[in-house]
């Protein structure tokens, strides 16, 4: 497997991860805004890495490998940050909601 690969792949376990833990500190009421946040990651992550991999098309011999990688990384890395930024949402409504 090619490291940029791997890092895509470990890039969206840190995603669940981080929306796990966020939805465990949560209140039972709000937990489902977690599960919300990693669909939101998830939705942009497949939206970079369409518009990605059409702009690595079309697929040459040497180097469309390099880029179909390239694109799955910085959609991994998209998906990584929109999980962040909703779970930062969720986390300050949640506490909004308690005070």
């Amino acid at each position: 497997m090619p490291f940029t690969v791997m890092l895509a792949v470990v890039l969206m376990g840190a995603g669940a991860v981080s929306a796990a833990v966020v939805g465990l500190k949560l209140p039972e009421d709000a937990r489902l805004g977690a599960g919300l946040a990693l669909v939101l990651g998830a939705g942009v992550g497949v939206a970079v890495l369409a518009v990605g991999l059409f702009i690595a098309q079309p697929p040459t011999p040497s180097g469309a490998a390099g880029a179909q990688q390239v694109a799955l990384l910085v959609a991994s890395v998209a998906g990584l940050l929109a999980v962040e930024v909703g779970l930062g949402i969720v986390w300050r409504r949640a506490g909004s909601t308690r005070s």
